[in-house]
């Protein structure tokens, strides 16, 4: 509860700093824990994977980086697929923000989430950008999605 108050810190350090010690806690607390029905958002885990994409619209490039990372590490725990839907678009979003700096970040988060449904998105968002900049950080994000997942 103390963790869940520091997301709403002044200081954009101390937000980080939750938003990694809560993910890492659900990692530990639910590890090999596999009985969570597929549409059920109201577990722990999906409560906490709400909380950190509304982190995705931080004011603070840090905290939003730190939403993606910690996004990217619950994964596995996001079984529903409209949060899996609602988490992506925001990390579209968030790499579509601050001139492309966190693209790779979102990217990476993208592809642990959901690479398939990650990549519809960002080829939807291709024809819809208004810039080519823009459109150029979609491309970028779906380099991340696919180069790194077909190294796997």
């Amino acid at each position: 509860e103390a963790l869940l108050k520091c997301l709403e810190d002044e200081l954009p350090l101390m937000r980080s700093q939750a938003i990694a010690a809560l993910a890492e806690f659900e990692r530990a607390g639910t590890s090999g824990q596999n009985g969570v029905n597929s549409e059920d958002v109201t577990t722990p885990a999906a409560a906490l994977i709400g909380l950190l994409t509304k982190r995705l619209k931080d004011a603070d490039l840090g905290v939003r980086r730190a939403a993606a990372l910690a996004l990217g590490k619950l994964a596995p725990l996001a079984v529903s697929e409209k949060l899996r839907r609602a988490a992506i678009d925001n990390l579209v979003q968030a790499g579509l923000a601050d001139e492309g700096k966190q693209t790779e970040v979102m990217g990476n988060a993208l592809r642990a989430l959901d690479p398939q449904l990650s990549g519809c998105v960002l080829l939807r968002q291709l024809a819809t950008l208004p810039t080519s900049l823009k459109r150029r950080f979609a491309m970028e994000m779906l380099n991340e999605v696919y180069t790194a997942a077909a190294a796997t």
